[in-house]
């Protein structure tokens, strides 16, 4: 059987909160074989213990409409954004999903692996800027 990057994001998004991390390191492992960057990415969010707000999360710290869209990355830390979905603001800039509201949300995504795929890339992506400017 031939294993494809979306049977890689359905196992994220199928396992329980704190069960992803394996599958994201696997798909990471599965990208550096194929000469894929975004494998940097990917493992860095499990080794810095990074993931999104989950959608009930959310709603549970936040009445508003904005906020029940789905899963969230956060770039300001404070009461209202765990460490763990919150991101530095260098990052988040790079996040494709990225929508500032007013507790510095950015990214409201439909799934887990979605949140976590951009951030992966925007996670390349700073890296790729940090390396130019050298």
């Amino acid at each position: 059987m031939d294993i494809r990057e979306v049977d890689f994001l359905a196992l994220i998004d199928d396992a329980k909160e704190d069960e992803w991390q394996p599958h994201a390191l696997a798909m990471a492992d599965w990208l550096e074989e194929r000469g894929d960057r975004r494998a940097e990415g990917w493992r860095w969010l499990v080794e810095n213990k990074k993931s999104p707000r989950a959608p009930i999360e959310t709603r549970l710290q936040h009445a508003r409409a904005d906020y029940e869209k789905g899963w969230n990355w956060f770039c300001i830390a404070d009461h209202f954004s765990p460490e763990h979905c919150t991101l530095e603001r260098d990052l988040c800039v790079w996040l494709v999903n990225s929508d500032v509201g007013a507790f510095g949300t950015w990214g409201c995504y439909h799934s887990r692996s979605e949140a976590l795929a951009d951030a992966a890339k925007a996670i390349v992506n700073l890296a790729i800027q940090r390396e130019a400017e050298k």
